[in-house]
């Protein structure tokens, strides 16, 4: 009995100590728990603005362009588009090759609100785009019949106009901006190539529709994109820049180019005294002077043509007169900015 009395004594003993352990690291729970609150209590609040008080960026309209890489049926001057678009609207630019995994091509035709590209393939994606938007499909020079029918691209067209979307065409009319490699000729067609033909003839061999020329590669004229593309865009109901956004956008890059030549001729000018100061090889010296002269050179022309676009922007802004648009206020800040420089 009392051995029996001896283990049930230990085992209360037990019992108590592991109550006592558990409600020590209770408290220390509720303690941390204790420390926590505090911490967060005293963390300055975040003054959150109601929805009347957000201020958000304007939409920008995105702008999907279709690249081919590679030279059949190409663009051979794709970037002066680009850079056309990026001049003279205020949009987001996207250039696809339609090579993505599906689901980003699916994502990107599903923002898309102009499509624009090379006749080709990858306008079978056009069946993705989202009703409204707007395309215009690209041709090679040749390519529209004197019946006004196309050789090819039809069925692009359908697809498009299947989701509701305006369609505009542009096709190359100038035969000096097209060009071909020989080999399409060997292969389609067994023959030499030659000065190019008439849409009409010859046929390819393998029965194939069009003329030889159904391969070549373009070089777009812009004034007649330019004018199909601006025709594109207005029925988009996306503005073009006016004048003020394009003279800001000069001036604001002719700003930046001479504060860094500004910041250039401080650092080279630190780095010459401090060969000098060292002893360094007369070499050295030299060609550190030669880079001093680079950009000290550079700093009079960009001077004065910042000047000239200053006064461009600033007489569009007299002519704006009490003009409160976003375009007309970012000129005027940037004309604040340029009057802070030396």
């Amino acid at each position: 009995m009392a051995a029996v009395a001896g283990q049930v004594a230990g085992l209360e003993a037990s019992a108590e100590g592991a109550a006592t352990a558990a409600a020590a690291e209770t408290a220390e729970a509720m303690r941390e728990a204790a420390r926590v609150e505090a911490a967060l209590a005293a963390m300055p609040r975040l003054d959150v603005p109601t929805d009347a008080q957000h201020r958000h960026e304007p939409f920008r309209p995105v702008v999907t362009y279709m690249c081919r890489p590679f030279f059949s049926r190409g663009v051979l001057n794709e970037v002066d588009i680009l850079r056309y678009i990026l001049r003279n609207y205020n949009v987001t630019l996207r250039v696809t090759t339609f090579q993505e995994p599906l689901l980003e091509v699916l994502d990107l035709m599903g923002h898309t609100d102009v499509l624009v590209g090379m006749h080709g393939a990858g306008w079978t994606n056009a069946m993705f785009i989202k009703h409204g938007a707007s395309a215009m499909q690209m041709y090679p020079y040749g390519w529209r019949l004197s019946n006004g029918a196309m050789i090819r691209g039809a069925n692009y067209r359908e697809i498009v106009l299947a989701s509701d979307c305006p369609y505009h065409e542009w096709v190359n009319h100038r035969p000096g901006y097209a060009f071909f490699r020989k080999i399409d000729f060997h292969q389609r067609l067994g023959i030499e190539p030659f000065e190019h033909p008439g849409p009409e003839v010859p046929r390819p061999k393998d029965g194939l529709p069009g003329s030889p020329w159904v391969y070549q590669n373009t070089y777009v004229d812009l004034e007649t994109f330019g004018r199909e593309f601006d025709a594109l865009m207005a029925g988009a109901r996306i503005p073009k820049m006016g004048s003020a956004a394009v003279k800001t956008g000069t001036l604001r890059r002719l700003r930046k180019e001479l504060d860094m030549y500004i910041q250039e001729q401080v650092k080279e000018s630190a780095n010459v005294e401090k060969l000098k100061a060292d002893g360094a090889d007369i070499h050295d010296v030299k060609y550190a002077e030669n880079i001093l002269a680079e950009s000290v050179g550079m700093i009079p022309d960009t001077r004065q043509r910042l000047s000239q676009a200053l006064e461009q922007l600033q007489s569009a802004l007299d002519q704006a007169g009490d003009d409160s648009s976003p375009e007309v206020r970012a000129a005027r800040e940037e004309v604040e900015a340029v009057a802070t420089l030396a």
